[in-house]
C-alpha cells in the first residue's frame, strides 16, 4: 500500500541529493565551464519523473485495488475455517447477541447457548438453550445452530404480560457475513468503478455507503490516485 508514496518521495530525495551534492562538489560549475548548461540536466531527471509518474499510476489504478481484492477473497477463505464462537464472551451480530456460557464434549459442543435479537423492537426475544451444536450450514457467512432442551422468551408490548415457549430441538442462523465478508468500499474499488459510484444519484444508498460519513471518500480516493502520479 506505501509503494505508490515510497516512489516519489525517493525520486525526490534522489533527486535533491545527486544535485546538491554536484553544487557541493563544484560539478556544476566545472561542468558550466565546459559549456554544459543547467537545463541540459534536466531531460534525465524529467525523465525518471515521468517513469516514476507511470509506475505509481499503475500501481494505484490497477495493482493496489486487485491486491485488496485478493486479500479480501483469502479472508473469506479463512473466515470459513475459524470458530468464531468464544466461551464467556458476549459476541454482537447486527441485532442478534450471542452467547456460549462453556465448551462441551461431542453430544454437546456448546452448553448453555442465549441468543437474543432485537430486530423489533417491541417484540423483541431471546433464546436460550442447553445444549447446541453448529449444523451442516455453517460456514463463513452463517453460523446454523441447532439448539436443544431449551425456550423463547418473547417481550409483548404489554408490559404486564410475558410469553414462553419451550421446545426440544430447534434450528436458528446468525448471519455474520458483515463481520466475515464486509462489502468493498470506496479503497476497494477499481478507478473505473469510483468514477461509476461518483455518478450515481447523491440519495443512492450504495453511494452513500461508499462515501462514508463527512460523504467525501469517493473523492478522496479519486483525487489520491491522481494525484500522487502527477506529483513525481
Amino acid at each position: 500500500a506505501y509503494v505508490a508514496y515510497a516512489i516519489p518521495t525517493a525520486l525526490l530525495f534522489g533527486i535533491l541529493l545527486s544535485f546538491g551534492r554536484m553544487s557541493a562538489d563544484g560539478e556544476v560549475i566545472a561542468m558550466r565551464a565546459c559549456g554544459v548548461s543547467v537545463p541540459r540536466l534536466l531531460p534525465p531527471a524529467l525523465a525518471l519523473g515521468v517513469l516514476a509518474a507511470l509506475i505509481s499510476g499503475y500501481i494505484l489504478f490497477d495493482v493496489q485495488p486487485r491486491a485488496r481484492h485478493s486479500m479480501r477473497a483469502m479472508v473469506r477463505q479463512l473466515a470459513g475455517s475459524l470458530d468464531v464462537i468464544e466461551p464467556g464472551r458476549f459476541l454482537v451480530f447486527g441485532d442478534r447477541l450471542l452467547y456460549v456460557h462453556e465448551l462441551g464434549d461431542s453430544t454437546c459442543p456448546y452448553q448453555g447457548v442465549l441468543v437474543g435479537d432485537s430486530g423489533d423492537g417491541e417484540r423483541s426475544f431471546y433464546t436460550a438453550a442447553r445444549c447446541a451444536s453448529l449444523g451442516s450450514g455453517s460456514g463463513g457467512h452463517e453460523l446454523a445452530f441447532a439448539l436443544r432442551d431449551g425456550s423463547i422468551h418473547l417481550r409483548d408490548p404489554d408490559p404486564t404480560r410475558y410469553r414462553r415457549i419451550q421446545f426440544e430441538t430447534m434450528r436458528l442462523s446468525i448471519d455474520i457475513s458483515r463481520y466475515s465478508d464486509p462489502p468493498p468500499g470506496a479503497r476497494d474499488l477499481l478507478f473505473s468503478e469510483l468514477l461509476a459510484a461518483k455518478r450515481r444519484p447523491l440519495d443512492d444508498p450504495e453511494r452513500a455507503r461508499l462515501a462514508g460519513k463527512d460523504g467525501t471518500w469517493i473523492d478522496v480516493q479519486i483525487q489520491r490516485r491522481i494525484a500522487f502520479p502527477f506529483a513525481s
